[in-house]
């Protein structure tokens, strides 16, 4: 975690998690995901991980990215409840499930969360507080570890309402 955050704060993503803003609610979350936040059987090889990003857009819209590096077979990627630390979560999303991706070096999902379609609109609402309160965390699964490669919490923060945000 402390190299994403070290890389984070070059490109800037820093000045947006401490701008006095953050006393809004958050309208953008963050999740930095490693084997370190995942209970393994077998145990990971290599350096495998994720940054999943998420975004409002609108009352109604959540527009999200999923970016791996050093993964293969990736078969699912999921929003869990709780926090990252717990055993196994609910899914809450499934942002992916191409079924086992080759060795991924990029994004490996996009697209959106829609209130009242990908979700209906109690689930969705319940999301979107959950992910205002630091109760959700992502997990992307391989077929090698199909309980779970990579997790890390999702973490919100305020950006202005920015258009042509990247994520």
């Amino acid at each position: 975690m402390r190299s994403f955050l070290t890389r984070a704060a070059g490109a800037g993503l820093l000045t947006l998690l401490s701008a006095p803003a953050l006393a809004a609610p958050a309208n953008a979350w963050i999740a930095a995901a490693s084997p370190s936040q995942e209970a393994h059987v077998p145990a990971v090889t290599g350096s495998p991980s994720c940054i999943a990003t998420f975004r409002l857009n609108g009352a109604a819209e959540i527009i999200y990215r999923v970016r791996c590096f050093n993964i293969t077979g990736v078969t699912m990627a999921h929003i869990h409840s709780g926090n990252a630390d717990v055993a196994s979560g609910a899914v809450r999303v499934t942002l992916y499930s191409g079924g086992p991706s080759g060795t991924v070096n990029g994004v490996l999902a996009q697209g959106s969360i829609e209130r009242g379609v990908t979700l209906d609109n109690a689930a969705y609402d319940q999301l979107v507080a959950d992910m205002r309160a630091d109760a959700t965390y992502f997990n992307a699964h391989t077929s090698t570890n199909a309980a779970g490669e990579v997790r890390g919490a999702i973490v919100g923060f305020t950006v202005p309402k920015t258009p042509n945000l990247p994520f």
